[in-house]
């Protein structure tokens, strides 16, 4: 004979109850924007969704890669600020004329190729604008960078993929060269320019 009694449908809804949280795992968060602010070398950046701070050091650069890149022997695509002391009297047209004659920040050994060139603005500061390729290693390399000077610094602003996943990558690398903005007194130098 078969019981129906409370007991049985109490059972019955546990198991069911049970099954149900089995069933209802909760989803982990989708990655954020996060915004980077350096108060000592007088910056912030706003980093998208899937993006993490590389733990490495590179000579105090700010540098953040895609979070997915963990693979050490494969090329790293990355978009990083550096910033250099100036002498007092280095304008924005010659350290343009530095970087853009290094190709950015491509090692010395390397050729590259200039795709394009020209003015722009971040954070409401007059920048100049280099696009270009080089081979680093045995990977082609694409790399869009911006360079302002603000405050006696020169600040270089450069976004690099292996060339097949630049496209994938640009509106990243153009959303974090629009986030930069410049804090403190260089902020406020570049302000008070007409």
């Amino acid at each position: 004979m078969r019981r129906s009694g409370p007991t049985a449908w109490m059972m019955a809804a546990a198991a069911a109850l049970v099954l149900g949280a089995l069933g209802c795992e909760s989803k982990p968060e989708a990655p954020q924007a996060w915004t980077h602010t350096d108060e000592r070398q007088g910056f912030s950046v706003t980093v998208p969704p899937g993006w993490r701070s590389w733990g490495g050091s590179l000579s105090g650069d700010f540098v953040v890669m895609p979070a997915d890149q963990t693979d050490p022997n494969v090329y790293r695509d990355n978009f990083l600020v550096h910033l250099e002391q100036l002498p007092p009297d280095m304008t924005l047209e010659s350290f343009f004329g530095v970087k853009a004659a290094a190709g950015g920040r491509a090692p010395p050994e390397v050729a590259y190729k200039e795709i394009e060139r020209g003015p722009a603005m971040v954070g409401g500061v007059e920048a100049r604008r280099l696009v270009y390729s080089a081979n680093i290693g045995e990977t082609p390399v694409m790399s869009m960078a911006c360079f302002l000077v603000a405050g006696g610094r020169g600040y270089s602003l450069i976004g690099a993929a292996a060339t097949e996943r630049f496209p994938a990558h640009k509106a990243d690398f153009d959303g974090m060269i629009s986030s930069f903005k410049l804090l403190g007194a260089a902020g406020a130098a570049e302000a008070k320019k007409p």
